[in-house]
């Protein structure tokens, strides 16, 4: 068995604004996206991997053949470039949701996929839990494909958003998103 580690590749998201927009949030009008590489077909969205400074912090993969599981023992985050611009109801300052990572931490609730950000008057935040999450792995080409998953918004945003619009907007599906990612051997 052999272990890898994320350190390139590229998310691609879609976001459904009606069933955002149900939850409180809607991009501002000016610059809403800002986007750092080309969406693979059928997606709105690129954003590209930035290499992790230090592998101890990524993602962090085991395999053999074409079987790929997640190295449990370690939580871990692929981080993204590119940035939202969003308004919510009832706050009268704009939010940025920016640096973006694609995350896996086994203890949270529909298997632990997630895209977090550093997102003004919040800090790093969780914004939507990714499922399902099928790993394609290919250890000839380093290469691991997420097929398409769907986007809910998290409990972490879902309950400030709750308290400005009145009920439960947590576990909204907002939108679906796919990742590419190249993989390197570790070797620490």
């Amino acid at each position: 068995m052999a272990n890898f580690w994320i350190c390139d590749g590229e998310t691609s998201i879609n976001l459904d604004l009606a069933a955002l927009r149900t939850t409180g949030l809607d991009f501002q009008e000016k610059n809403p996206v800002q986007t750092s590489a080309e969406p693979f077909s059928g997606f709105e969205y690129g954003f590209k991997v930035v290499r992790p400074k230090k592998t101890k912090t990524a993602l962090h993969l085991s395999g053999a053949g074409n079987a790929v599981t997640l190295d449990n023992y370690k939580k871990g985050a692929v981080p993204h470039q590119g940035k939202f611009n969003l308004k919510a109801v009832g706050i009268p300052i704009g939010i940025t949701a920016s640096d973006f990572s694609l995350g896996y931490d086994p203890e949270r609730a529909k298997g632990g996929f997630y895209i977090a950000a550093n997102v003004t008057i919040l800090g790093k935040t969780v914004l939507f839990d990714a499922y399902p999450v099928v790993l394609d792995f290919d250890p000839t080409g380093l290469t691991m494909h997420i097929a398409e998953f769907k986007l809910s918004l998290s409990e972490e945003l879902g309950s400030v958003l709750e308290l400005r619009v009145g009920r439960p907007v947590s576990g909204t599906v907002v939108g679906s998103g796919s990742s590419r990612l190249i993989c390197s051997p570790l070797t620490d």
